[in-house]
């Protein structure tokens, strides 16, 4: 998922992957896979992640930019450095309490729908409840995995989380 807007975005160089369609999202996630195989990077670590936050940010210089996306074990989410559209997230873990649509009058008690070893975030670009939603820092990467945020390109995961 991509939301905002690249211009003269082709200057990025494509290696192995080429977009089908001409749309900027479908070219940036193809520079992006091109240039994760050319950094050669096959197990995901710290210095990984550090290395993608920054070419996320060479590619949120040609607009606006804030991306979501998933190998099957990783979901990666980046706020764009300027501000555009700002994600945010969630903690949900136990003990589970009562929550409240924004949107709807509509309220429901997550202790009775949820067992205690189910925990996770929500990521969304507003708020969907009315829980103690976080913002993402301009220009930042989150990383989760089994429902546990493991890395942060702005701040320190284990004082926030």
């Amino acid at each position: 998922m991509h939301n905002g807007t690249l211009n003269d975005y082709e200057s990025l160089k494509l290696k192995k992957f080429k977009p089908i369609g001409e749309t900027d999202s479908e070219y940036a996630f193809c520079y992006l896979l091109s240039s994760i195989g050319k950094e050669g990077i096959n197990i995901w670590m710290e210095k990984s992640f550090d290395w993608l936050a920054e070419k996320l940010i060479e590619i949120n210089k040609y607009g606006n930019f804030n991306c979501i996306f998933s190998d099957g074990e990783f979901m990666f989410c980046f706020y764009d450095k300027n501000g555009y559209k700002g994600p945010r997230f969630v903690q949900r873990k136990s003990l589970y309490d009562t929550c409240r649509l924004m949107d709807e009058d509509w309220e429901i008690n997550l202790a009775e729908e949820k067992r205690p070893e189910e925990t996770g975030y929500i990521v969304a670009t507003r708020k969907l409840t009315d829980e103690q939603w976080k913002d993402f820092e301009f220009g930042e990467l989150i990383v989760f995995k089994d429902g546990k945020i493991i890395y942060s390109s702005c701040r320190n995961i284990s004082d926030t989380f």
